[in-house]
């Protein structure tokens, strides 16, 4: 579903207007989408173009709530409703967390459930919802690399009103492989030597492309300045971003370059951009060395902090074609450092189930804090409903323990909701009268 707010139609009137830019502009209408305003607006219907692969109807264009809400649907289920029933797409452990990705956006009490996922002989300490609403973050007690296969999601449902549930599902686990303090990769083509086959990014792998695709020059053609011609030779073109998994450090980077397609300067130009930053600006290979020519670049001490090398390409001349736009040969990777990480700092606090579970009328929450933080532990009954805040501030370290009496509530299923320095807790009991 696509929302729209409003529309507005200016017209350019130099040095007459009074909106816009340089108030050169004067408004003719507005239009809040309160209703469907048919002198202004046409509802086509079994309308379509070339390569569309959809169909416009009447039914999926809705006026609700001050908004033009277009559905995007099947033939059989058409309008504003939905019906499909969310799924894990996909999981990736990365240290003592696992995220899991879902096809749509979830509700926030089943997808923080803990009882709601599991992994053979690992102990879940938590689910959040990311900001999202359709990424969740499971904390694990051990940051070690699950050997089991595969992860069970259970009775998760999406935000629609009534919800679609997700009863089970077994979702493949990816778990990270190291591959080294020196990684190199051909990303125009398959492997060779100690070079790496290029690959497209995804959850299971540990490097890959997005965007672009492969072009190769002849194999009579002679790369200078090197002698590893068949990487040269290969290329991925009009990439879009690269990733590579790394463990956090500090790393040299080399990308292998040869313009086998333009001999003319500025026909292709293209910026590089690592990890936010911006490091080439307007490259042309061609200019650089000329055609058929082997083109080291070097970027040094680059940091990587989240366990991913980000690299962006963005195109400025682009000739167009199967021949254009940012290209790479091959990618050299070397670690030189890596974060200092002081492993003797303990854990910044333990949680323990709420007991007793079931429980009559009184609820202890116990929680261990092994620096000051900042604790809010709020109670929600099973649709989502704000009951009670047993606690918001700031606690010293030490042992705590938190009580929540039901007296006045009825017997039914809570959940409690334990949030230590932003980072969200939930935990399912039932008051039994």
């Amino acid at each position: 579903f696509s929302y729209y707010d409003y529309v507005s139609y200016a017209s350019y009137t130099p040095g007459e207007g009074d909106i816009g830019t340089n108030q050169n502009f004067t408004l003719e209408w507005h239009d809040d989408f309160d209703s469907f305003d048919s002198t202004r607006w046409e509802k086509r219907h079994n309308h379509t173009f070339g390569g569309n692969q959809s169909t416009a109807v009447q039914e999926n264009v809705v006026f609700q709530d001050g908004f033009m809400i277009l559905c995007l649907t099947n033939t059989s289920e058409t309008g504003f409703q939905d019906l499909t029933i969310p799924s894990a797409l996909w999981a990736r452990q990365c240290e003592n967390t696992i995220n899991i990705r879902f096809s749509e956006e979830l509700d926030l009490i089943s997808s923080q459930l803990n009882s709601n996922y599991s992994i053979p002989n690992v102990n879940i300490l938590g689910a959040q919802l990311y900001e999202d609403n359709r990424t969740v973050g499971l904390i694990l007690e051990s940051d070690e690399n699950i050997d089991f296969p595969s992860i069970g999601v259970f009775n998760i449902e999406d935000d629609h009103d009534p919800s679609n549930i997700l009863l089970w599902q077994a979702l493949p686990l990816n778990t990270p492989e190291f591959l080294g303090d020196s990684i190199f990769i051909n990303n125009g083509g398959s492997a060779f030597e100690n070079f790496l086959e290029d690959q497209i990014w995804g959850p299971d792998k540990e490097y890959g492309h997005m965007g672009g695709d492969y072009n190769y020059a002849p194999d009579s053609i002679d790369i200078i300045n090197t002698d590893k011609d068949q990487i040269y030779r290969s290329s991925l073109q009009k990439v879009a971003s690269y990733k590579i998994r790394v463990e956090n450090g500090f790393y040299d980077l080399i990308f292998m370059l040869s313009e086998n397609d333009y001999d003319e300067s500025n026909t292709r130009t293209f910026d590089i951009v690592i990890e936010d930053s911006l490091w080439i600006n307007d490259l042309d290979v061609f200019s650089a060395v000329g055609l058929h020519n082997a083109l080291d670049l070097s970027f040094n001490n680059i940091k990587v902090e989240d366990g991913i090398l980000d690299i962006y390409f963005s195109s400025q001349i682009y000739p167009g074609g199967n021949s254009g736009g940012p290209f790479i040969n091959g990618t050299k990777l070397i670690r030189v450092s890596s974060l200092f990480v002081n492993e003797s700092i303990p854990k910044k606090f333990n949680l323990d189930q709420p007991y007793p579970n079931p429980f009559n009328p009184i609820l202890s929450i116990p929680i261990e804090i092994h620096q000051r933080s900042d604790v809010s532990i709020i109670i929600y009954d099973i649709n989502g409903r704000f009951i009670n805040e047993v606690i918001s501030q700031s606690i010293e370290m030490g042992q705590h323990q938190f009580f929540w009496n039901a007296q006045n509530k009825s017997s039914g299923v809570y959940f409690i909701q334990t949030v230590v320095n932003d980072q969200k807790y939930q935990s399912k009991v039932i008051l039994l009268k």
